[in-house]
């Protein structure tokens, strides 16, 4: 039997009285069965079985129906790490009833997206025994206990953030069953199944302690992972009291006193048309404060409140403090508990001229004023346009829960998204339909009125260059492997609604999006001729004018890059760099897809050779910015505000710093005046991007953005001229 992941870190210790019961359930009772679902290679809880797609290791368990696939993600306890989704299990159990708890669900799938679907649970012998289902309303939602997990959580005096989070995340299940001479058969639907206990019913209270000693060992196991490792270590101090002193840093900085100084400053090295952005900490005292701005023509400083969410008070979110929101305003709030941060973006216009342009923010606190001098130099330089990124566009399911998808609230965060987005100068956007699972029955209908109100949007805001169609909700559910159409029968009627309102968009530039590297069909050699057949279905229903897009994310999947327009390649690397490649040598324009978050996904398409880039998610529907649990924050580009207005985060800040450092480095490439130092520099920082390790955790980065930008600035140097 395989063992588990070590338990290491504080733990909860049970008394004696627990541990006495533990042995005699050994002894009196029938032996219970312990599973952790998912696949090998992923953390397995200590004391339970593994149970993986093709066995169990537990041999009174098995497979009668095999599962449709496993997975895990980066969630922090074992148990909830990873699932196995679809199949049936017989259980040979002793006869007589037996109590079941079951733990459901899938990371990243959160369960206020889940509202409207038909359910989840369990069958004991084809008959439901656990049954969920989210409430049909808004309204409803906010008051059931599935809110719990949703954003701005508010801590009871005590409470962790595995007390507020994790744990209700993750809910074991109970259910009473009867085990018939022929043993039990189960079957998880609605929802993957992540762990499963069998006890029986007489040594119910036995079951309940060995139950809570599994709970301990997860939530020592997250303690351990989450705010173990090193994050202790860089516990960010309290702000300073005494004089105001400002620290001026990277997207990627902490705060830190003795890097603080009354009069700060700092140079940035730009294009014509380019644009970079910096952290302002404050030092000294926690109280209010406001920013003026003094910026010559033709550079421009926007300067909002980097906010610290949550943080206040709490041990656990101290640990790992990150200036998340991004409340516009020349102010801060103070009164944290930790040194206020600012966000200042500064911008030039294409026209701006060369040469030095000095800025000055001077922030005032009650009687004091510090300024903090930042010199920008502008290189005659102008970004390369032909390099185009974004992001995927979503109504959350909140506002169409409440309102509906075409109500004004719905078209509000529309124009919001995309004002933000083309602030940042991102030209691409993929609007991806709110229910966005096949599950909760989306229809054309729903979105007629919303996605050409988007199309008009982007169009107004000079973004022309691509609107993408996303029907995802449908195309992502073909099959590869068995017998059968290579299209479920709704799959062309909506497949032909999605390619007429691409069609009817006024967007020079519109594309249908098929979604192709989830399915493990493409794992295999032998589906790539029904991927083809697929692909063939869909440009006969909606006709050769309009480009088909897809994900190329398995080595496997690559193989359909003739049959498609545009090819989206996920990887990492010099093999991202060889996908790239071979897509664009099949014919296909090669763009990069879902790359590290903030600024190393840019960097990393620049090096790679990419074309373009597209990143989730603009409208954080994937990923909770006010959860520091582990579960990807760094990928939240907007929050809705209790305004009901979207507000960016410095995530979408850092990506559009890094989309910026692109199309600067394209354009240094392009120049025929560069330098041997230029190519020099060029080639070294590719090399040491492709050659890093990728970083999908929201604390790390391919390089450090203070490598990167040095290099940047070198690169400029080398090659924009700058009048004396």
């Amino acid at each position: 039997m395989r063992t588990g992941y070590p338990i290491r870190g504080p733990s909860t210790v049970p008394d004696r009285h627990a541990v006495l019961a533990l042995l005699l359930s050994v002894a009196l009772a029938a032996e219970p069965v312990l599973l952790d679902a998912g696949p090998y290679g992923t953390p397995l809880q200590e004391g339970l079985s593994r149970l993986h797609v093709d066995g169990c290791d537990d041999p009174r368990v098995t497979w009668t129906t095999p599962p449709r696939g496993a997975d895990a993600d980066d969630e922090p306890d074992p148990v909830a790490a990873d699932w196995i989704d679809g199949g049936t299990l017989h259980l040979d159990l002793p006869e007589g009833d037996w109590v079941l708890w079951v733990m459901q669900g899938a990371p990243g799938e959160h369960p206020r997206w889940r509202a409207g679907i038909d359910g989840w649970g369990v069958r004991a012998d084809d008959v439901p025994v656990l049954s969920t289902a989210m409430p049909a309303t808004w309204a409803d939602f906010v008051a059931s206990p599935q809110h719990a997990v949703a954003p701005r959580p508010v801590f009871r005096p005590g409470e962790t953030a595995w007390d507020r989070q994790v744990a209700p995340a993750h809910p074991w299940q109970e259910a009473t069953v009867h085990v018939g001479p022929d043993g039990l058969t189960l079957e998880a639907f609605g929802r993957p199944l992540q762990g499963l206990v069998a006890w029986p019913a007489a040594d119910r209270p036995l079951g309940v302690v060995r139950l809570a000693l599994v709970d301990a060992a997860r939530q020592s196991w997250w303690r351990a992972h989450v705010v173990g490792d090193g994050i202790v270590d860089r516990q960010e101090p309290p702000a300073r009291p005494g004089p105001l002193a400002v620290q001026v840093g990277l997207l990627d900085a902490r705060p830190d006193p003795d890097h603080a100084s009354p009069d700060a400053r700092a140079q940035l090295d730009l294009a014509r048309g380019d644009r970079t952005s910096r952290l302002l900490f404050v030092h000294g005292g926690d109280d209010a404060g406001t920013v003026t701005v003094t910026a010559p023509d033709g550079v421009h400083v926007d300067v909002g409140e980097a906010s610290w969410l949550d943080a206040t008070g709490h041990p656990d979110r101290r640990l790992r403090p990150r200036p998340t929101v991004v409340w516009p305003g020349a102010s801060w709030a103070g009164g944290q508990g930790l040194p206020p941060a600012l966000l200042v973006t500064v911008r030039t216009d294409a026209a701006t001229p060369a040469g030095r342009h000095p800025v000055a923010l001077t922030l005032h606190r009650g009687e004091e004023a510090v300024t903090v001098r930042l010199d920008v130099v502008v290189h005659d330089l102008v970004p390369d346009p032909a390099f185009h990124a974004g992001l995927f566009a979503q109504v959350p399911p909140e506002i169409v829960l409440r309102d509906g998808h075409d109500a004004p609230a719905a078209m509000a965060v529309i124009d919001d998204l995309f004002g933000l987005m083309t602030r940042d100068g991102l030209d691409a956007v993929s609007l991806r339909y709110t229910d966005w699972d096949d599950r909760l029955g989306w229809v054309p209908e729903a979105d007629r009125a919303l996605f050409p109100h988007a199309a008009s949007v982007w169009n107004a805001l000079g973004n022309a260059v691509m609107v993408w169609a996303d029907p995802k909700v449908t195309l992502r559910s073909y099959a590869y492997v068995g017998d059968g159409d290579v299209l479920p029968p709704s799959s062309v009627p909506i497949a032909q609604a999605a390619f007429a309102m691409a069609r009817a968009a006024t967007t020079p530039t519109m594309a249908v999006w098929v979604h192709m590297w989830e399915e493990e069909g493409l794992r295999r050699l032998d589906a790539v001729p029904r991927g083809e057949a697929f692909l063939a279905r869909l440009r006969a229903a909606g006709g050769d004018d309009i480009p088909l897009m897809g994900t190329l994310a398995t080595p496997v999947g690559r193989h359909l890059a003739p049959s498609l327009d545009v090819a989206f390649v996920q990887g990492t690397g010099r093999d991202l760099e060889d996908g790239l490649a071979a897509a664009r040598d099949a014919g296909a324009v090669a763009w990069a897809y879902n790359l590290a978050p903030g600024q190393d996904g840019p960097w990393l398409a620049w090096a790679a050779g990419a074309d373009g880039l597209l990143q989730w998610h603009a409208s954080a529907a994937v990923d909770d910015p006010f959860d520091q649990t582990g579960r990807k924050p760094a990928w939240t580009h907007t929050v809705l505000g209790p305004d009901g207005r979207v507000h960016a985060t410095v995530q979408l800040e850092a990506f559009a710093d890094g989309v910026a450092d692109v199309r600067v480095l394209r354009a240094v490439a392009a120049q025929r005046r560069r330098s041997r130092a230029a190519d020099a520099l060029l080639a070294s920082l590719r090399d040491a991007v492709l050659d890093s390790e990728p970083a999908p955790a929201s604390d790390g980065a391919l390089l450090t953005a203070t490598t990167f930008a040095l290099a940047r600035a070198q690169v400029l140097a080398a090659t924009g001229r700058v009048p004396k």
